[in-house]
């Protein structure tokens, strides 16, 4: 079984860089959230951790504990650049491991060979005594998507745009380890405003049971074990709140709509 650990930068009292209306917290945390979903519905044998799963500051050793603590085996930090530049840039420890270094050229690949089709510009593989680089125990790597202060950043208020950047970052992962893919994996991704996985027609709430429930589970980063109870409530509140649904803790057809 292969953990992974996701971390999305800032969050919280930490807004990260800002620019053209977008925060940093808010991209990378919705960002994490799609590399997971694409990890956990495609690919087999794998655990997910997160650094957060909803808008709350971690502080840069409590997330290295969390992770080290988790048992991970790669760790992968999610961040837009600012400073004056254009494109996509990835970073290891300067003294990093050459499975560190191997990690990081397998995201870069995938995320230039993306980014490069849409304007995108190799900033190149880089190093640096990063907090989050020097504390973890096992292979990190930090990712600089796009500047927030050039307009190339609006890319991101495009949903197909945001999840084909975190799907490159998903295939880095899973080529780095050679992930075996599942059979039948799960269609996530909504098109043309209509759900991939359709509405199975009734309420899910808590008490509710079975394949639905885990669907829904796997999207917000509970353990999908099939059983509404009141984490998967609290996880449901949380995406719907950041989603401007109605958060009542209910999936009904727009929150089923937006979720899968």
């Amino acid at each position: 079984m292969v953990k992974i650990w996701v971390d999305a930068g800032h969050g919280g009292k930490d807004p990260g860089a800002s620019g053209y209306g977008l925060q940093e917290k808010s991209i990378v945390l919705e960002l994490a959230h799609q590399v997971r979903r694409v990890l956990i519905t495609e690919y087999t044998n794998i655990q997910i951790g997160m650094t957060r799963v909803d808008d709350t500051f971690v502080g840069l050793t409590e997330r290295t504990r969390r992770a080290n603590a988790w048992g991970a085996d790669v760790f992968v930090s999610l961040h837009c650049n600012s400073g004056g530049g254009r494109g996509f840039e990835s970073y290891c420890h300067t003294n990093a491991s050459s499975n560190t270094v191997a990690l990081q050229a397998a995201l870069h690949s995938r995320l230039i060979a993306y980014f490069s089709g849409r304007g995108g510009i190799d900033r190149g593989m880089k190093a640096a005594n990063f907090a989050v680089l020097r504390l973890t125990s096992m292979p990190a790597v930090l990712t600089e998507s796009l500047f927030m202060d050039n307009e190339d950043i609006i890319k991101f208020k495009d949903m197909d745009f945001l999840i084909g950047t975190a799907r490159a970052h998903a295939e880095g992962i899973a080529q780095y380890f050679n992930l075996t893919k599942v059979d039948a994996p799960f269609s996530y991704v909504q098109w043309n405003n209509e759900a991939a996985v359709p509405y199975p027609g009734r309420l899910i709430r808590k008490g509710s049971k079975g394949r639905d429930v885990e669907r829904i589970q796997r999207t917000i980063s509970v353990t999908p074990d099939g059983i509404f109870g009141l984490k998967t409530e609290l996880a449901v509140r949380a995406y719907q709140a950041r989603h401007g649904l109605v958060a009542d803790g209910i999936v009904g057809p727009k929150t089923w709509n937006e979720m899968l």
